[in-house]
């Protein structure tokens, strides 16, 4: 009776933690864009290294805060036996080293992101978290397409999924799953519409682009979409 308890409290436990970590994350969110964002922004979209990584900076802490608070209230009643908090107790003066690196792995997350708005192109990175300025003009090329790969590590790269490449300073620039302005009402209602639009502003001024529909197929997306990135694919002005 007592182990099952402990089961059922392990797993409310971990249930309560994902909801409460979801809604911390869309909080973060929201403050990010009045903090970071520029009001008049069309898009913007972090590395696609802090997209992988930023859900797990964010849920280990809180799960981990919650057992111990679980733990101190009410010690060994509850919950299972977890291996991470048992390892977490027992690392002792490591721990401030450790919290120093989540701190600094938040803050990278934080200022590495590319945002758009109607008339420039502004890289941020944590050696430069106020961000470098272009003009559309400054865009050397454009590689757009659809993945390859069976299994990457990088999700753009996978097959069928659509990517939108630039090239700033002879520096990469991925857009796969950009955030795009909630207050813009054609953007809310049409998903991927910004990288259309912003497509056709560079295109028309004359950037080399290379594009390619081949993997399309495998692009598991609805119609409008699939439509949409194969618009962006063959639109060479």
């Amino acid at each position: 009776m007592k182990t099952c308890t402990k089961i059922i409290g392990t797993i409310f436990y971990l249930i309560i933690a994902l909801i409460v970590s979801v809604f911390i994350m869309c909080i973060l969110l929201v403050g990010y864009e009045v903090i970071f964002i520029p009001n008049d922004f069309l898009f913007y979209e972090h590395s696609q290294l802090v997209s992988s990584i930023f859900p797990v900076i964010i849920v280990v802490p809180i799960l981990i805060i919650f057992e111990l608070i679980i733990e101190k209230i009410a010690p060994n009643k509850f919950l299972a036996k977890n291996e991470t908090i048992e390892l977490w107790k027992r690392i002792g003066k490591w721990k401030i080293a450790i919290i120093v690196a989540w701190i600094v792995a938040l803050y990278c997350c934080f200022t590495s992101y590319t945002c758009v708005t109607a008339t420039e192109i502004i890289t941020h990175s944590p050696i430069n978290p106020l961000g470098t300025h272009y003009n559309y003009s400054d865009v050397q090329s454009i590689k757009t397409g659809f993945g390859s790969k069976s299994f990457a590590i990088l999700d753009y790269k996978e097959k069928g999924n659509f990517f939108y490449e630039i090239t700033l300073d002879n520096r990469e620039i991925v857009f796969y799953v950009p955030s795009p302005n909630g207050d813009i009402e054609r953007y809310y209602e049409h998903s991927y519409l910004e990288l259309e639009e912003f497509d056709t502003a560079l295109t028309a001024l004359d950037i080399p682009k290379t594009a390619s529909d081949e993997w399309s197929e495998y692009c598991e997306y609805d119609k409008e979409y699939v439509d949409r990135f194969l618009r962006i694919v063959h639109n060479t002005n």
